[in-house]
């Protein structure tokens, strides 16, 4: 029986971050920071 590593915990969004940026391809980073699925919320309010 093999143990799994345990979880990384995050106390906030910023260290969340942090982390992405260590492990994500900027690709995928800008994509999130660019507001990925932002037009969501116009289309609500119309």
């Amino acid at each position: 029986m093999s143990q799994e590593e345990p979880a990384m915990a995050f106390v906030n969004l910023m260290e969340l971050e942090r982390a992405a940026r260590g492990i994500l391809p900027k690709v995928v980073l800008h994509y999130y920071y660019g507001g990925s699925n932002d037009e969501i919320t116009p289309n609500l309010v119309c």
